[in-house]
């Protein structure tokens, strides 16, 4: 089974995550928003940009040419805002404290034009 973080030596299930903020620090769980349960992303599986792209939820990440979920940045806190990641170390949302509301980063450049 692939739905395991390893924490000290130990493997969590998805499962095992009571809370969306520790599910989603695990970069291949997903919570689902309905059942309130964490479960394993089956974005993960797909080891194609084409499949990726196609499955239902799911982006392909370029940068490190692998699959994951897309993230609604839906979150109510901070804390479970900053832990919603695509993918591992890639951030999916950002807390801004001013609006005190989770959303997508902001763009910025990589070249000029």
């Amino acid at each position: 089974i692939l739905n395991f973080e390893t924490r000290e030596g130990h493997h969590l299930p998805c499962d095992a995550f009571t809370d969306e903020r520790a599910c989603y620090r695990e970069g291949a769980c997903s919570w689902n928003e309905t059942s309130l349960v964490c479960e394993w992303s089956t974005c993960h599986d797909e080891c194609s940009e084409n499949a990726c792209n196609a499955a239902t939820d799911c982006v392909w990440d370029s940068v490190y040419g692998e699959c994951g979920r897309v993230v609604e940045c839906s979150a109510k806190t901070q804390t479970a805002c900053e832990a919603m990641k695509y993918t591992v170390t890639d951030e999916a949302c950002r807390w801004y404290a001013e609006d005190k509301a989770c959303g997508p980063p902001p763009c910025t450049a990589t070249t000029e034009d």
